[in-house]
């Protein structure tokens, strides 16, 4: 376990009670190191060295920081920290796993450099739009610029630096404490989605590449410092990881999903398209996560918009996000839609696009993202029907359980018209999740008709017909 040495707390001396002080801490190095000697290396004698050596270092400008780590280096404090030390591995290619303990002297001093970048400057110089080395298409028998992209392919030193500064991110956020909570909380394999690199690129045999794909999400990493400072700068980052989760995905109310691109006669353009994605992020690659949390204007529109390539691009840019300030997040299949997996909290969505659809965007009153999370003791089995498939159920639960104005709108419209259950709108918006005997046997219909009461009958209900 690694214990900090921090440098003494001391005023300002003037020239001669420095040289007087240096004369008796030079005295003092000497029994100290003595000691060091006799104690076989003692951590605290060590500690006291350093103090020492500060103090007369300093002595002229003194020093009121509390929190300098006299002992701190990256190395040894990852060496130190033994759940880490094996849960960071760099893989290059299909076959190669590299954990920490294997790295080389050059690869070790990069992740360090990383990390002094991102702590002086929040910056590591990523850039937002990475230069791509291939793609792979929906279609192969295609594979023109109109297709959808399915594999983005990069050159392996892009990929590295990527990576790297990620683990050099959630390093920094764990050593400054910049986030209440702290990385040994999360279990071994929880920890894998930060700091091993599969869960960031995967080999793609075809390409020859490391690459991202649609099973990590489609979305494109930022620069780590730069997010991180977005994340914080938003007022994002809460006193525990599940409000910080809730925050976002309320941010994430007001994405937009992207659409096929081109003139009428030309439906081929279709949204994931390298086409598409150069006329919503002006990128061919997968949406890059800074600019979809910046904004980008999309050709032929005048006004940004905060575009994301539905569940799979809002997956990703969930998972790369939410690394910044290590929270784990997976990517679930749900009959081929992205599924976010809030792993530390046992929490998922029961779609990517959960956040931003109809009902949470424009349901009065307003429909809380806690809503619409659902427990990870149903993920199993939970997409296994995909001719009956729960992808968007959370929503809908959500509507059940809140009665929102446009549901009883809807109820006043099926009384009005003298429909009977079966046949309403009422039945028709849950029929896709519920038999009539569900909804009956949760008595959605007395439910309605106690909330239509209570507020004066349907004559009070905004819009009835």
């Amino acid at each position: 376990m690694y214990r900090p040495c921090y440098a003494p707390v001391f005023a300002p001396s003037s020239a001669l009670d420095c040289a007087l002080q240096h004369i008796r801490l030079s005295v003092l190095l000497v029994f100290l190191v003595i000691a060091l000697l006799i104690t076989f290396g003692s951590e605290r004698i060590m500690c006291l060295i350093r103090q020492t050596r500060y103090r007369m270092e300093h002595c002229r400008e003194g020093n009121n920081d509390p929190a300098i780590d006299l002992g701190f280096t990256l190395d040894r404090w990852i060496r130190e920290t033994p759940p880490l030390r094996a849960a960071i591995i760099w893989r290059p290619d299909d076959t190669t796993a590299l954990p920490y303990s294997r790295w080389s002297r050059d690869d070790k001093r990069f992740l360090a450099a990383l990390y002094d970048i991102l702590k002086e400057r929040s910056d590591a110089g990523l850039p937002e739009e990475p230069g791509i080395a291939g793609f792979r298409y929906y279609d192969e028998g295609r594979g023109d610029r109109a297709n959808p992209v399915t594999v983005v392919g990069y050159a392996t030193d892009i990929a590295k630096q990527t990576f790297f500064a990620h683990v050099a991110q959630s390093l920094l956020v764990e050593v400054e404490e910049r986030v209440p909570w702290r990385l040994s909380r999360l279990s071994r394999d929880h920890l894998a989605y930060l700091f091993d690199s599969q869960h960031m690129y995967d080999w793609s045999e075809s390409l020859g590449l490391l690459s991202l794909h649609a099973f990590l999400g489609k979305a494109t990493p930022g620069d780590p410092g730069r997010v991180y400072e977005w994340l914080r700068s938003n007022g994002l980052i809460r006193s525990s990881t599940r409000f910080t989760i809730i925050a976002l995905l309320e941010w994430c109310r007001g994405l937009s999903h992207d659409a096929g691109i081109g003139p009428p006669d030309n439906p081929d353009v279709y949204p994931g398209s390298r086409d598409g994605n150069e006329a919503h992020w002006q990128y061919e690659g997968f949406p890059p996560v800074e600019r979809t949390a910046r904004g980008t204007i999309r050709n032929l529109y005048t006004e940004p918009r905060h575009w994301t390539h539905g569940c799979q691009g809002t997956t990703g840019f969930l998972r790369n996000l939410l690394r910044t300030v290590n929270i784990p997040v997976k990517r679930e299949d749900g009959c081929g839609h992205a599924i976010p997996h809030f792993l530390e909290e046992g929490v998922f969505l029961s779609h990517g696009d959960d956040p931003y659809g109809t009902f949470m965007k424009n349901y009065t009153p307003r429909i809380a993202m806690e809503e619409i999370l659902i427990d990870t003791e149903e993920l199993d089995g939970f997409f296994a029907d995909c001719d009956n498939s729960n992808v968007g159920l959370g929503v809908v639960r959500a509507v059940m359980r809140l009665l929102p104005d446009q549901l009883l709108e809807m109820e006043c419209r099926d009384r009005a018209a003298g429909l009977a259950r079966p046949e309403g709108e009422v039945y028709a918006f849950f029929d896709r999740f519920y038999t009539l005997s569900e909804l009956e046997s949760e008595r959605l219909w007395e439910r309605l008709g106690e909330e239509i009461a209570r507020r004066g009958g349907c004559s009070m209900i905004v819009g009835p017909g």
